[in-house]
């Protein structure tokens, strides 16, 4: 089977929801193809097939050219003579992570992941990962060669604009820090309090509750929680925060912190994993649930409003040339192209 690039491309996204990032990458990409002409399938499945997906396989079709599913999934959906795309999204093999996870997650990764993801690797016709880091553990682990593709995000969605009204009251004369995600040991949320505990009256933080957690009552007079947001609230806050917050302690890519990125805004971070992929300058990357770290480089950029201004611009140009979901689109499209070819 073979296609050129003006035929009518289909993709069929099979999509076991689980609230996570592999869930917005899908959609995303889903809506910039439509936007670029290619016809689009997203076929929906509750959690629960993420523990048995190959309940899937008996009742699943599609007409799509390609199918284009996530590493713990896709070796159900492999059909006769249509290429299948796998992608990887987080490899949470690494012993590292262990220690971040309950007892039931880490049996379920262990016993039935990593098997799932050796599945659908030996029956990719085609492996990407959503960054170097990701692809480096995907070789490292399963010895399988995967081409790096950023996430993208939408410059339509997340952009720099001014606010014209204060979205928490009182807080004009602080020092606003923001941290958007699940409220888990992996995403460094148990480090929040123990930062805001070392800085002063000057500081709030603002928590999201994420996709997958609901949000926890406030601890403290200085940390708030704004609940679940969407997109367009997520970028009211990207723009009302300070600095961004970002303690994940591993990430395959880290979306929310380029969402920050093109709102021009500075972001405090780990140096681990994917992380220092995302930033122009390391000056701001923490060591490994470092308090000291974190609480220095808050400190800095919060007594520098001019600091925070040209860190905020780095940050933008970087992720507006390296990060741009039209990037990620178009690199897709051609490597659907290139595979279609082998047929």
């Amino acid at each position: 089977m073979s296609i050129n690039k003006d035929d009518n491309l289909k993709i069929c996204f099979p999509l076991v929801e689980c609230g996570s990032g592999s869930d917005v990458w899908t959609y995303n990409l889903a809506d910039s193809l439509t936007k670029n002409g290619i016809n689009v399938e997203i076929q929906k499945y509750p959690h629960f097939y993420q523990y048995v997906p190959w309940l899937l396989k008996k009742d699943f079709k599609t007409d799509a050219d390609i199918i284009h599913t996530n590493s713990w999934n896709g070796f159900v959906f492999k059909q006769k003579n249509k290429p299948l795309f796998v992608t990887e999204h987080l490899v949470v093999h690494n012993r590292e992570l262990d220690k971040f996870k309950s007892v039931p997650q880490r049996i379920f990764h262990k016993l039935l992941v990593k098997h799932f993801e050796k599945l659908s690797f030996d029956r990719a016709d085609a492996v990407t990962a959503v960054s170097h880091y990701a692809a480096k553990e995907v070789y490292s682990i399963f010895k399988k060669k995967c081409v790096p593709v950023h996430n993208g995000v939408s410059d339509d969605v997340f952009y720099r604009k001014k606010l014209e009204n204060e979205l928490i009251p009182n807080t004009s004369d602080k020092i606003k820090l923001l941290y958007v995600g699940n409220q888990t040991k992996r995403k460094g949320f148990d480090l929040l309090e123990k930062i805001m505990e070392r800085l002063d009256d000057r500081f709030v933080l603002l928590t999201t509750s994420g996709l997958r957690t609901k949000a926890k009552k406030n601890v403290s007079s200085k940390i708030i929680s704004i609940g679940k947001l969407n997109q367009n609230q997520l970028n009211e806050y990207y723009n009302y925060c300070d600095i961004f917050l970002f303690p994940s302690r591993m990430e395959g890519f880290g979306l929310t912190a380029v969402e920050a990125m093109f709102c021009a805004k500075p972001v405090i971070s780990h140096n681990v994993s994917s992380l220092p992929e995302l930033f122009p300058q390391q000056e701001f990357l923490c060591d490994l649930n470092c308090i000291d770290n974190f609480v220095e480089k808050i400190e800095k950029l919060s007594s520098n409003s001019e600091l925070r201004e040209r860190i905020g611009k780095q940050n933008f140009q970087f992720a507006k040339e390296n990060f741009r979901i039209e990037k990620m689109t178009h690199r897709y499209i051609e490597l659907y192209h290139n595979i279609l070819h082998r047929f």
